[in-house]
């Protein structure tokens, strides 16, 4: 989120702010169901989901696979977005132990109740939802950790495919030290992460370029060959290069 965009939603910018990477809505009101795809990108949510049956409020963890869900009429949620590594600053758990999860958080929020009533109105106002969640972020916050977090992410965010042992080496550290630190911050071997970015890059330049062959998309964004890229690209998402480029999915 950009300063300009808190301002106009009256949120003061603060110390978190830069951990966080979006607050968002969705809601469903066709008849028809609908199937939406969620792929990996390395982020770590907060949900709430509105239904008939009630509200439900769950943290979304660090993912390596996509996940398809199902949308029926009347759904509703809200969610906010924090960039990857940053989750461990809010949360008092590995974020390794939230991969593929989805975790319970009824007593998460200082003032739950008054969130989730608010959320029970027909039209709640996303900007001042927006503004509780902000606040309980702030008052869950561990400062401390997010400074460490703020200085590792520094170094760490710039990993690509092949730069493990220069980085590594860059900071005195060994390969595995390094490895292994990453993992706990992100939830995510270095692997599994950048091979995530390649994903993302892969589904923004087919988007971008249009018409680009496989093969040159392979070279843009450093795999061996287009047969890598295709291993890569189906274990994450489950679907073909081809699938991906030739159908849109919702996210």
């Amino acid at each position: 989120m950009s300063n300009n965009y808190y301002a106009e939603k009256g949120i003061e910018l603060s110390e978190i702010s830069h951990a966080i990477d979006a607050v968002w809505s969705f809601e469903y009101n066709h008849q028809d169901s609908l199937e939406s795809f969620v792929f990996p990108d390395g982020s770590v949510d907060i949900i709430f989901q509105q239904s008939k049956g009630g509200m439900q409020a769950t943290l979304c963890g660090v993912m390596n696979r996509t996940v398809k869900l199902e949308h029926h009429k009347g759904h509703k949620y809200y969610g906010i977005r924090l960039k990857p590594g940053y989750a461990s600053a809010f949360f008092d758990v590995s974020i390794d132990g939230t991969l593929n999860k989805t975790l319970e958080l009824n007593k998460y929020f200082l003032k739950q109740d008054e969130l989730l009533d608010f959320l029970n109105y027909d039209n709640p106002d996303i900007a001042s939802f927006e503004k509780v969640l902000h606040e309980q972020l702030l008052n869950k916050v561990d400062m401390q950790r997010l400074k460490e977090l703020d200085k590792h992410i520094a170094v760490m965010q710039n990993v690509e495919h092949g730069t493990v042992s220069m980085l590594a080496s860059n900071h005195q550290l060994s390969r595995r030290h390094f490895s292994r630190c990453f993992k706990e911050i992100y939830g995510l071997s270095p692997r599994e992460y950048t091979n995530i970015q390649r994903l993302n890059a892969f589904r923004s330049m087919g988007e971008t370029f249009g018409e680009i062959s496989l093969i040159d998309l392979a070279f843009e964004l450093g795999f061996v060959d287009q047969s890598h890229m295709n291993r890569c690209i189906k274990k994450l998402s489950g679907f073909t290069p081809k699938e991906l480029l030739s159908q849109t999915y919702n996210t």
